[in-house]
């Protein structure tokens, strides 16, 4: 009989842990101690493994529909308004690489909201001619001011500046710091970023490629 209930209790264990602490945890036969290890042994059950490994996997091949516009502020270094239209936001797949392009409308006020942000950005509106990983020009330019912009970027975790492209358009870009992308050298990632805000349309445009 005794083993009987081994038996049963190891096919428990197997199969579902929560029977299995409920049968221990009412067998006033068991000692304290062998409780807490019958307790800890859970960890190595199959059907924990099986689930644990079952979020991982889930965890990784998560491919959520939209993008997040918390990570749109972090990207543009612009808090967003709380209120908006989303026009467009979905995000096209190859393999683990994907692009996202993301279309919000904002009202009067949240526009110049967002003007003023852009307006009080850093470097906002700087007209410099980078020379990327070309030594030489860097050699003959102030080198001083590349490194300035770099940590002022790294700082503010973000991979471009504000600039006015017209009295209606603005356009977050990424200078040529380099001939690879500003966030393998800034944060050691691989992605690109665009947007654009159009005072006009009340629209932020924006684009998001990651590899």
């Amino acid at each position: 009989m005794r083993i009987l209930r081994i038996i049963l209790l190891l096919i428990v264990w197997i199969i579902f842990p929560p029977i299995y602490i409920y049968l221990i945890a009412k067998n006033n036969k068991i000692q304290r101690k062998l409780k807490i290890v019958a307790y800890c042994s859970l960890i190595l059950s199959p059907f924990t493994l099986c689930f644990v490994a079952a979020i991982v996997l889930s965890a990784i091949l998560y491919q959520p529909g939209s993008f997040s516009v918390n990570k749109i502020e972090d990207a543009i270094g612009i808090d967003l308004p709380l209120f908006y239209e989303t026009n467009q936001n979905n995000i096209n797949y190859n393999g683990s690489d994907y692009n996202a392009k993301v279309i919000l409308v904002f009202s009067e006020t949240g526009t110049k909201d967002i003007v003023d942000q852009i307006k009080a950005s850093n470097h906002f509106n700087l007209q410099h001619k980078f020379h990327g990983s070309n030594e030489m020009e860097w050699l003959k330019s102030d080198t001083i001011f590349y490194y300035q912009i770099i940590n002022d970027l790294q700082e503010s975790n973000i991979t471009g500046y504000w600039i006015k492209t017209d009295s209606v358009t603005y356009k977050f870009y990424e200078p040529d710091l380099s001939d690879i992308p500003n966030s393998s050298i800034l944060f050691h990632e691989g992605y690109n970023v665009s947007a654009s805000f159009l005072i006009k349309d009340r629209k932020l445009e924006f684009n998001y490629y990651k590899y």
